[in-house]
């Protein structure tokens, strides 16, 4: 998936550069990527009993690409990539023969919304989603989880733009609760446009906060209730 994100972009990168100026595709490409310094927290096991975890602070990244068209009634579509992963920190009380737990929930997102408000000013999406988990987890005894779920989300984003400035705000989220499942991906930034190449390419670069928790309630046998939370910088091309 990351690579097909990466290739899309570039291919279309080059498009663009090869056409004419008042050339323009019909539909608008947003591609994305976002480094995101997270604190981990959190614990897991193979029931409600589990214990948490001294979880390494880690850096991960994300990879998106969205096409918006005019075309009533058929959603856009956003796909993204993402790396998630911790381990455990030993604080020397462990016992020797133990081997640090590790938590990858690295996963892919298939999003499909409507833009009922889209310009300048105001901006807002609604639609649904499905991430695709297809990490492990494995803890200190050696008790291990391959993560083959795919999970569906309510969507929906928000944004507001400062008119003549190349600033705007904005806040998005995936977020499910189904019996004692939950998970819940938010964000909020601030986003400035750093260039704008007669409306046929934008560069935007992105900064502010995000907070991706996660608990599984005997999903795939495993219990959880960890968070991913942090800031985070990221880079928009608007095509």
């Amino acid at each position: 998936m990351k690579n097909l994100i990466v290739g899309s972009i570039v291919a279309l990168s080059a498009a663009m550069a090869s056409q004419p100026a008042n050339a323009a595709l019909l539909f608008d490409v947003y591609g994305e990527a976002q480094y995101w310094m997270t604190d981990v927290s959190g614990g897991y096991g193979n029931d409600e009993n589990f214990n948490d975890f001294q979880l390494s602070d880690e850096n991960q990244t994300r990879l998106s690409l969205a096409f918006q068209h005019p075309v009533p009634l058929i959603p856009n579509i956003r796909i993204e990539t993402q790396d998630m992963s911790s381990y455990e920190e030993f604080d020397g009380t462990e016992d020797a023969a133990s081997s640090p737990a590790e938590l990858d929930l690295s996963h892919d997102t298939l999003t499909l919304y409507y833009t009922f408000l889209d310009n300048t000013l105001v901006r807002l999406h609604a639609g649904v989603a499905a991430k695709r988990f297809n990490g492990f987890v494995t803890d200190r005894d050696g008790n291990s989880w391959d993560l083959d779920e795919t999970i569906p989300t309510a969507y929906a984003m928000v944004g507001t733009g400062l008119p003549f400035s190349g600033l705007s705000v904005y806040a998005r989220g995936h977020l499910l609760a189904i019996d004692d499942s939950s998970l819940r991906d938010i964000e909020a930034g601030i986003q400035y446009r750093l260039f704008s190449a007669g409306g046929l390419l934008d560069g935007n670069i992105q900064v502010g906060y995000r907070s991706f928790s996660v608990e599984f309630d005997n999903v795939a046998g495993l219990y959880s209730d960890v968070e991913f939370k942090g800031p985070f910088v990221g880079f928009q091309l608007h095509f």
